[in-house]
């Protein structure tokens, strides 16, 4: 395991094993890379959902950040983020380092019970990382809430909280024109931590040397393949 690419994953935990950090190790090492996992927030979640969060004090995520990015590692995976003091943080330290990898940000601003997971100054101080990402991966909500943040930017739209038979996923690049992912919905509710396992998935990809277009396609392969999994009898 040590000897292949590293992936740093910021997120927080699940204490239900779905989503959060516990996703993104799993999508990682089956993407053929290791996991550098930063903790933002410790949160308590249970069958109906999110029921606590305690986001992490904020010398010790600078010193989780801090400690990881010592491993060099090939790609970056952010997902929830909790305060706007934590997007701060990560800002700081993508701008002063002398190297940044390819960052991949989950956009995560909520849980699927709809429990807040970044506080609205967060949200607007997501802006801080726009010039320094290679991917965002919002969803349909995601995206009308973040507005013309991300109009430069390189962004999958994903397609699963949008009714219907087909789920569409659609990768926007500044120069390249739209490209559409486009798969038959799986039967049956999705399990927790989808979101976490693509934009993980891709990351993973892209550490271990695939271009972005190629990484994404896996990744949504990848996730589609998790569904069926949790789905099947």
């Amino acid at each position: 395991m040590a000897d292949r690419p590293a992936v740093l994953a910021i997120a927080g935990s699940d204490s239900s094993g779905g989503a959060g950090l516990t996703a993104d190790q799993r999508a990682i090492e089956d993407q053929g890379a290791r996991i550098l996992p930063v903790v933002t927030a410790v949160t308590a979640q249970g069958p109906g959902g999110v029921t606590h969060i305690h986001p992490v004090p904020i010398e010790n995520f600078r010193a989780q950040l801090l400690a990881a990015l010592a491993f060099e590692p090939r790609a970056i995976k952010v997902g929830m983020l909790a305060t706007g003091a934590h997007v701060d943080v990560v800002a700081q330290l993508m701008k002063s380092a002398t190297h940044v990898p390819p960052v991949i940000i989950d956009p995560v601003l909520a849980s699927t019970s709809g429990t807040a997971l970044l506080d609205p100054g967060g949200i607007d101080k997501l802006a801080l990382l726009t010039g320094l990402t290679a991917l965002w991966t919002p969803n349909q909500q995601e995206l009308a809430r973040l507005g013309n943040m991300l109009d430069n930017s390189a962004v999958l739209v994903t397609g699963g909280d949008v009714m219907g038979t087909t789920v569409v996923d659609v990768l926007r690049r500044p120069g390249h024109g739209d490209q559409v992912f486009s798969r038959d919905r799986i039967p049956g509710p999705s399990p927790r931590g989808t979101g976490c396992t693509l934009a993980s998935a891709i990351a993973a990809q892209l550490a271990v040397g695939q271009e972005l277009h190629s990484a994404v396609a896996r990744g949504i392969g990848y996730t589609a393949e998790r569904i069926v999994q949790s789905v099947e009898p």
